[in-house]
Formats: structure tokens, C-alpha cells, sequence
């Protein structure tokens, strides 16, 4: 080296050594040695270089990476490398030699940038003793795919910085494992939908059975009113096959579309979640029926009763359905159309119906049920309505009538209402009422029943002596029905026998 000096006759020069040990440094000015000269110098080499110091040991291959190989590691496994502080001739420091507050700094990131994922958490420990590598560092792998490793100490980064590596798995690799069949795409409300899951490696190959990992499916309906994530979620059943694929049943319970998340081994599959839309089978008429509960083979009820018939509402594979929603698809009529003041369907919810019919008429009349204009099986059912039984006791008689009836004043015409056993005025006539009419000396005076057809009667006579008589009034508990008159017995309404007197004609 060759340095002009300043004017003051001063001078500074500067050398690289390449070797550590004893040198001699030899001084000259303008060819003549200066004092001292030659000098003795020890060279050492204990200064650390960061942009020598590399990564290496553990997983990374030293030789493989300066080569351009990239690492690999197994998915899901503790692993670690080591970072070498290097000096300016490469060589590697002694651990004494290296401070305790190096700024060493390392990231783990998917390939791509930082932007493209999660940076993966990793431990720095700097060495005590004397090993192969000055600071250690330790993580977990992360799930299969490219990732790069990044290492410096301060802002300088390391020789062999960054360093590739692959993250593979010798079991199932989320990305290559695939699924398929027709539940991941559609299904049918309350019928088990299925489809398979065929594990593969990072080579794209199938995976043994005992390397397949663990397969977690999740179901869920969405776009519900009532978002409900424990009443939308879906079960479902997952079979591991003996060719290391899964086998996944699910029966959805709500129709509209459905979320299916697929993972194994803990990382979604490629494609998750999956899509799917559930339908509900509707009701046909030629599996729905109608039936009722009544023993007989006509059901029977009385006038202005419900009558209750179930409707049964089942779809194209004859299974019944376990939801409503169809009752606008179901009619109901009767036959003659004045037979009933009231005929509709309501929806119990289940998958079934209640047909509702209040007759107004005595006698027979058919309830016909259709689906979509189409008859149920059971339609039409033959039906009768009978009047409620009377109840004498509480038919209304106006015995005030008989408090001034004088003889030979002319007819006397008693009104009576007739009631039936719930306490409803009769509308119709028909209702058979004996009365019995006596004087003072028990002769029987003639009486006559008018039936007005509406529920109201009159029972008429004419008196020809004075003095006291007595009128009884029986009542037939039923209505219309000659067969059962035969056979009960007559009832006196309520204030029956009725004495009163007659007075003198004026």
C-alpha cells in the first residue's frame, strides 16, 4: 500500500488481512524504513460479518441450499434450523465470542410476500456451548405448500437468505385431497344425502387408509330467518373406507341452500366449503290420504259440531312428510254444498292436516279432499250429522200464559222453545212433545202440538169448565230419530205438571 503524506509529514494507512496469525508490517518513506519498522502484528478474526453468517443445520442442508434445492419438512411437526454467525473470512465464531443482545431476526412466510398468509410463529435461542450453530431456531410446520425462510441480524440479511421450503405431508395434503359426489351439489329435505372424500399426498396420490388423517365435516343451512348456528347445524355421519377414503352422509332438516365444510387433519380441503341446495319433496295426491278416527264407516257428528278429519301428506316416494307448508294446496268441499256452514283445512305443522266440517244439516253428505285439484286417497268420505240431544229441563216454556185463562174464553196457546243438552236453541221443528191436559175431576181435555219448524212450538186448548187443571209437558230427549223415541223414556220439561185455574167465564 502506498499513502502520500500531508504536509504536517503525517500519514494514516489501511489494510484488509485475508489470514489470521503473525504478520510483519514493514514502514517506508520515500525508501527508507522509519523507525521501527518492521512492526509485528497478530491478526485475529473474531469480528462477526452478518452478511457471511448463514442458515443452516436442522432441516436446511447447507449444501443443497447454496445449490439452489429448496427444504423440505412434513406438515404438522415440530422442526428447527440454525443460523451460523460467520466472520468476514466466512469462518464460524465461537458462541463466547458473539454478544447477548444480538438483533437476530427470522420469519417463516408463505411464499409470495408477506400478504399471501400467515407469518408462521418461530423461537430464537442463541447457543451457550460450543455446537454446530450459534442460534437455534424452532417452530411447528405449517400446512403443505411453498414458504420461504428469511434471516438477518440487524438490517443485514444473512449469505444464504431467503431460503426455500416446501411444507409437504407423507399422509393427506388439504390442497391435492379432492370431493365428490352428488351431496356436495344437492339434496332432498329429511333424506340422507351422500358424498366421498379421497385423500391425496402433496404427489397427488392416494393415501393409505392408516396415513389418512382425520376427516371433520361441518353442515349448516344458511339464509334463515332465525339464525340459529345450533338449530341450523347439520350432522354429519362420516365412514372411513378400508381404501383410505371417507364415505359422508348428512340428512338436512331445512330446505334452501347449505354450507358443507370439509377439513383433514385440521386444514380445509381444496374447493371448502362446499354449496349445496336442499329441497323439500312437496305432498302428491296419489300417496296423501285422509282419514278419520270415528270406528264406524260413516264418521258422524252432531249439527253445528266440527267434524275433524286428518289428512296425511306424502310425497313421490310415499313417505310421509314431517313439515307443513302445503295447506293452500289442499281443499276441501262437501257434498250437497248447503250440508255444512263451515269447511277448511289447517296446518298442524307436521307434515299433516286437519279437514274441519260443521255440518248445519241432519243426514248424510260427502267430504271430498283434493290436492291441487287432485282426490287424496280416502276422498270422499261418506259422513252423517245428527241434532244433539234436547234436554227437557232446560226447554223454555212461558207457564205465565196459564195464570188467566177463563172458560170458554177460546183457544190457549202456550208457547215452548226447545233446548238441546248444550244449552243451544233448536233452529228446526221436528222435536216430539206430549201434553197431557186434566180438570179438577181428572178428565183429560184435549191438547194440540204445533210445530212451527223453527225450534218454537205452541201447545193449544180450549177450556169449557172453570176450577183447577193441571198440564204436563214431556219432552223426547231426541230429535228426529223415531227408532230411539221407541225406546226412551219422556222427560217433563222444567215446571211440569203446571196446576193453574180457570175462572168463570164472564
Amino acid at each position: 500500500a502506498s499513502k502520500a503524506l500531508q504536509e504536517d509529514g503525517s500519514g494514516s494507512v489501511q489494510y484488509s488481512p485475508k489470514t489470521r496469525g503473525d504478520h510483519q508490517v514493514s514502514v517506508e518513506v520515500n525508501g527508507t524504513p522509519v523507525r521501527g519498522s518492521p512492526f509485528a502484528v497478530v491478526v485475529t478474526a473474531n469480528k462477526l460479518d452478518a452478511s457471511r453468517s448463514t442458515l443452516e443445520g436442522g432441516i436446511i442442508d447447507a449444501e443443497n441450499v447454496a445449490e439452489g434445492e429448496p427444504v423440505e419438512a412434513e406438515a404438522g411437526k415440530d422442526a428447527w434450523f440454525g443460523i451460523v454467525a460467520r466472520n468476514a473470512l466466512g469462518e464460524p465464531l465461537p458462541h463466547r465470542k458473539l454478544p447477548k443482545d444480538l438483533p437476530v431476526h427470522v420469519a417463516i412466510v408463505p411464499a409470495g410476500g408477506d400478504d399471501n398468509g400467515e407469518e408462521v410463529k418461530a423461537s430464537v435461542e442463541q447457543q451457550d456451548d460450543d455446537g454446530d450453530v450459534s442460534f437455534k431456531v424452532s417452530f411447528t410446520t405449517p400446512s403443505p405448500g411453498a414458504y420461504t425462510i428469511q434471516g438477518r441480524i440487524g438490517d443485514t440479511p444473512l449469505k444464504n437468505s431467503p431460503v426455500k421450503l416446501n411444507i409437504i405431508s407423507t399422509g393427506s395434503d388439504p390442497n391435492n385431497t379432492i370431493a365428490h359426489g352428488p351431496g356436495l351439489e344437492h339434496a332432498e329435505r329429511h333424506y340422507a344425502a351422500h358424498f366421498t372424500v379421497e385423500p391425496k399426498d402433496a404427489r397427488g396420490k392416494n393415501v393409505p387408509k392408516e396415513l389418512s388423517g382425520t376427516l371433520e365435516v361441518h353442515v349448516k343451512a344458511l339464509s334463515r330467518e332465525n339464525d340459529d348456528d345450533e338449530h341450523d347445524a347439520v350432522h354429519a355421519h362420516v365412514h372411513h373406507n378400508e381404501d383410505g377414503s371417507f364415505k359422508v352422509e348428512y340428512t338436512p332438516k331445512h330446505a334452501g341452500p347449505h354450507e358443507i365444510e370439509v377439513a383433514i387433519s385440521g386444514h380445509k380441503i381444496a374447493k371448502s366449503p362446499f354449496r349445496a341446495e336442499v329441497e323439500s319433496l312437496p305432498a302428491v295426491a296419489e300417496h296423501s290420504e285422509v282419514k278419520h278416527d270415528h270406528e264406524a264407516s260413516s264418521p258422524s257428528a252432531e249439527v253445528d259440531t266440527p267434524l275433524i278429519y286428518t289428512l296425511f301428506a306424502r310425497n313421490v316416494h310415499n313417505d310421509a312428510l314431517k313439515q307443513g307448508g302445503e295447506g293452500e294446496n289442499f281443499t276441501v268441499t262437501v257434498e250437497p254444498e248447503n250440508a255444512a256452514t263451515h269447511a277448511h283445512i289447517e296446518d298442524n305443522g307436521d307434515g299433516t292436516y286437519a279437514a274441519i266440517v260443521t255440518p248445519r244439516l241432519a243426514g248424510s253428505f260427502h267430504v271430498a279432499v283434493r290436492l291441487k285439484g287432485a282426490h287424496i286417497r280416502g276422498s270422499p268420505i261418506q259422513s252423517v250429522a245428527q241434532h244433539a240431544p234436547l234436554d227437557p229441563h232446560a226447554t223454555i216454556v212461558s207457564w205465565d200464559v196459564l195464570d188467566s185463562v177463563k172458560a170458554d174464553a177460546g183457544e190457549v196457546s202456550v208457547p215452548v222453545q226447545v233446548v238441546n243438552v248444550h244449552g243451544k236453541l233448536v233452529p228446526c221443528g221436528g222435536a216430539s212433545i206430549d201434553a197431557i191436559l186434566t180438570d179438577a175431576s181428572g178428565t183429560t181435555i184435549e191438547t194440540k202440538v204445533h210445530d212451527g219448524g223453527d225450534g218454537n212450538y205452541a201447545v193449544r186448548f180450549t177450556p169449557k169448565e172453570d176450577g183447577q187443571h193441571a198440564l204436563a209437558l214431556r219432552l223426547h230427549p231426541s230429535l228426529h230419530a223415531e227408532e230411539a223415541r221407541e225406546h226412551t223414556p219422556e222427560h217433563h220439561v222444567k215446571g211440569s205438571p203446571y196446576e193453574f185455574t180457570v175462572s168463570p167465564s164472564a
